[in-house]
């Protein structure tokens, strides 16, 4: 029997799934002869890559900078991570308030080479994510070759860009509801293995399945409510 923490919190997840279901993104395969057929798609992995272990608005913040000054075509160009190290050595502009970055050598070295590896194995993001024959297959190449990211960060990037409504992206606030169903043990806050990740995955899938809603977008709605229910009390939630 569900416990009065998990039913309400599992009710105001399907209460707010319809509205969501309207705006879930679609992957469009345009033309690569367009000079910014990839530049979205890069703006969203930047965002990704950019956001482990930072606040989402900080990460957000740090990867419109970068991809307004073109900082990772100059950093190919030059043959350097310089111009991507200095965008985030710099207070970041968040909601009208300077922030750090805290890992901007790391972050820029890989942002670089992640631009590098997958020039140089497809020429481009668009052109790359053709090859793949599914959503698993992409994620896996991008974990096993894109430096800095991982099975979260992977599933958020092709979830976000339309390429797939059929993955995870298992941060504390997705463990956490998890663990709330009885899905995941209590306590876990990061997956690194991919077969680990896929296991709670199938977990997920399943029980999104048997509510009637895709795993994509029930890990929205999980996200949004359960990122509200660690500032509030959950049964001041659902009162």
């Amino acid at each position: 029997m569900m416990s009065f923490e998990s039913l309400h919190v599992r009710n105001a997840v399907l209460a707010i799934c319809p509205d969501l279901a309207a705006d879930e993104p679609v992957w469009a395969d345009v033309d690569d002869a367009r000079a910014d057929a990839d530049h979205d798609l890069w703006r969203a992995f930047t965002g990704c890559l950019l956001s482990s272990q930072v606040p989402f608005a900080l990460a957000e913040a740090a990867a419109d900078e970068i991809m307004s000054a073109r900082a990772m075509e100059r950093a190919a160009a030059a043959g350097s991570d310089a111009p991507l190290r200095e965008i985030l050595a710099h207070p970041i502009t968040v909601e009208g308030r300077p922030r750090r970055y805290r890992f901007y050598n790391v972050k820029a070295t890989q942002l670089a080479r992640s631009w590098s590896i997958v020039h140089r194995a497809a020429g481009g993001l668009r052109p790359l994510l053709r090859t793949f024959p599914d959503d698993r297959s992409a994620r896996r190449w991008l974990v096993r070759r894109a430096p800095g990211l991982g099975p979260k960060q992977a599933s958020m990037f092709l979830r976000d860009i339309g390429y797939s409504q059929d993955l995870a992206v298992l941060d504390r606030h997705i463990l956490d509801y998890m663990a709330l169903m009885g899905l995941a043990p209590a306590g876990l806050r990061h997956v690194s293995s991919l077969q680990r990740y896929r296991e709670l995955e199938d977990r997920l899938r399943e029980h999104a399945r048997g509510l009637g809603y895709s795993l994509g977008l029930l890990d929205k709605a999980i996200w949004i409510v359960m990122r509200v229910a660690r500032r509030q009390n959950v049964r001041s939630l659902c009162e």
